[in-house]
């Protein structure tokens, strides 16, 4: 299932963003997604964004006002608006990483819009990947469904999914849409003294409730619901734990020379006692993870469990569509080892960023990227 939506318009770094002074890789990217937005957009389209680039600086100054919830001093509303003016940065991110803190002057020039690849660049790259790599079978990885058979078909360890028109197992549950992001439409069913009982307090009788989940047997279809059982993580990992199931976020690409490699990767956790996702939009926090060793420091110095079979498992699957040259893994780790849970083709990087800071920005990931772009617009362009 292909992405139809129409590219972010980032009307700032439509101008901006050519500047010459803008060198680090990061900068780079943003001017060929400038270029690729540009050579798309129709005449009349092209106009609306010199008037919208003419009137930003009361576009701007408004958005300010109306979502500052609190009153920062005069530094504070200056650099948000040179950050909005000049980099197109929102409150909301300038919030979420940490653009005011002092350590962080130097992250406008190394922190990637995700904006920029979502809808557009990703898609350049797709129709790039396939050009050097033609891919041997189509596989979804917006559909939860098709994903578990294809992790099924590769001998790849994944969460089993349930049949809902047999009786339901007397254990707890996860219950989501077969097509859906960062957690929406979930729901977690803790089974008890012979009744299932959703997170909110609802409870059903296992009669009841097979009743209501038979209804998604139609889900195997696109808009349907799958069912799993829920699952607990390493206990290693249990200073990450309350009600929401922590996960790994492991970046994989393709590099130049057509090998799978490991990017950035981060865990994800919620401590939030009525969160059952351990997603952003729920209140979910990242840290980030060192690959080399399979690292966290912070909030909690530990190991992470089965760090090199999470590694081998990804790097498994990416091989099997190297096509996509870029890829978000979300591994949950039980006791007995990892578990792939989906793969995201329009990977979100705003959060993976929040965890590393300017690092992200430097990786040789980044360089990989925009050689990847760069290469792929002079040959599709």
């Amino acid at each position: 299932m292909g992405q139809k939506k129409k590219p972010f318009r980032l009307t700032q770094l439509l101008f901006f963003g050519f500047s010459p002074l803008r060198r680090t890789e990061v900068e780079k990217i943003h001017r060929y997604y400038g270029k690729y937005y540009w050579n798309r957009a129709r005449r009349k389209e092209k106009y609306g964004l010199v008037k919208r680039f003419l009137l930003s600086p009361i576009i701007i100054g408004k958005e300010i006002h109306r979502t500052i919830n609190h009153k920062p001093g005069w530094k504070s509303i200056i650099h948000r608006f040179y950050l909005a003016l000049f980099y197109d940065i929102t409150g909301k991110d300038y919030d979420l990483l940490g653009f005011g803190e002092k350590n962080n002057r130097g992250l406008k020039k190394y922190y990637l819009q995700e904006r920029t690849l979502k809808y557009s660049l990703y898609k350049l790259l797709r129709q790039y990947g396939k050009r050097l790599y033609p891919p041997a079978e189509k596989v979804s990885l917006g559909d939860k469904e098709e994903f578990y058979r294809f992790c099924c078909r590769e001998g790849i360890p994944t969460v089993p999914l349930l049949d809902p028109l047999k009786p339901l197992p007397k254990k707890d549950l996860f219950i989501k849409p077969r097509v859906g992001k960062e957690g929406r439409g979930s729901e977690v069913w803790y089974y008890k003294n012979g009744y299932y009982k959703r997170s909110d307090g609802l409870k059903r009788s296992p009669a009841e409730l097979h009743k209501e989940v038979s209804g998604y047997s139609e889900g195997l279809q696109e808009n349907g619901m799958i069912i799993q059982p829920l699952m607990r993580p390493h206990k290693d990992l249990q200073v990450f734990y309350n009600r929401a199931t922590p996960t790994i976020r492991i970046l994989t690409y393709t590099d130049l020379k057509g090998r799978v490699t490991i990017g950035p990767s981060m865990i994800r956790y919620n401590l939030k006692e009525a969160a059952i996702t351990d997603n952003a939009s729920t209140g979910g926090e990242v840290a980030p993870i060192h690959i080399a060793e399979g690292t966290v420091e912070k909030p909690h110095l530990l190991q992470i469990p089965f760090w090199q079979e999470s590694c081998e498992m990804v790097t498994l699957a990416h091989e099997k569509m190297k096509d996509r040259i870029l890829i978000g893994w979300d591994i949950l780790v039980t006791d007995n080892g990892p578990l792939m849970l989906e793969g995201n083709s329009q990977a979100g990087l705003t959060h993976i960023q929040k965890a590393h800071g300017m690092d992200f920005g430097k990786d040789p990931m980044i360089k990989e990227l925009r050689i990847h772009i760069k290469n792929a617009l002079e040959i599709l362009e």
